[in-house]
């Protein structure tokens, strides 16, 4: 395997911020087939990791995962009864990040999150939701899966085999939908509003929210911000290196 150069002076032995269990398939790829002749040969993840450049790590959230953001909508859609008001589509799977971030240090679903009039959202996701597709992406299955929007509602399609998914991450998904699962949107809306400090209350526009912001509102503190901040830097910078390689 040869190593894209983007990559190569980020490397240094230490263990990673997230862990080896965060980590994701490309890191453990890269870690199991690396000749690196610093540290020998099949260096194991947790001893091989990426050092991001300060700059990189401001205001990072994790990259948005299209195949899980697609499952999870299905998950969602299917336990809803085949057909799911756009809404609390949005606000679930918002909802799902969130708990799995306090829980576990790292979404479900990642991507940029938003504050906007009716509460939080995912900005990947609602671009799904809308166009079927995400600007820059050459090909994406949502619409294999997931009807086009009508009258604020979208329906499954297609049950996928949930592939993409860890049995961790779908309890997690059934676990805020049984919270959550029988409020219709306006009162979602209204629940995210009140217990949701890192959203901020808009009349129109939209306004960032870092995850910094997040891991706080959900009881993260000092190195455990730090540690969530870096851990989304380094991953992204995997994604980008495979991406690229």
């Amino acid at each position: 395997m040869i190593l894209p150069k983007m990559i190569l002076p980020y490397l240094s032995r230490r263990r990673s911020p997230l862990g080896i269990r965060h980590l994701s398939r490309h890191a453990n790829d890269l870690a199991r087939t690396m000749d690196w002749p610093r540290y020998g040969a099949r260096q194991h993840v947790s001893d091989v990791a990426f050092i991001v450049p300060p700059a990189y790590k401001k205001s990072m959230n994790f990259n948005f995962n299209t195949a899980k953001a697609i499952e999870t909508a299905c998950r969602l859609i299917e336990k809803e009864g085949q057909t799911i008001n756009v809404m609390k589509l949005v606000k679930l799977v918002y909802l799902i990040d969130r708990l799995s971030i306090q829980r576990r240090g790292i979404p479900v679903v990642g991507g940029t999150y938003f504050s906007m009039r009716n509460g939080p959202v995912t900005s990947e996701l609602l671009d799904l939701v809308n166009a079927g597709s995400l600007w820059g992406l050459p090909s994406c299955d949502w619409e294999k899966f997931i009807s086009d929007r009508q009258n604020h509602e979208v329906s499954l399609a297609q049950k996928p085999t949930y592939e993409h998914l860890a049995e961790a991450e779908l309890a997690l998904i059934d676990e805020v939908y049984d919270q959550h699962g029988a409020r219709d949107q306006w009162q979602l809306r209204d629940w995210c509003h009140e217990h949701c400090a890192e959203w901020t209350p808009l009349e129109e526009g939209r306004d960032r929210i870092s995850l910094e912001c997040l891991a706080e509102a959900v009881g993260k503190t000092g190195d455990d911000v730090r540690r969530l901040a870096e851990g989304a830097a380094e991953l992204n910078l995997l994604d980008a290196a495979f991406a690229k390689a």
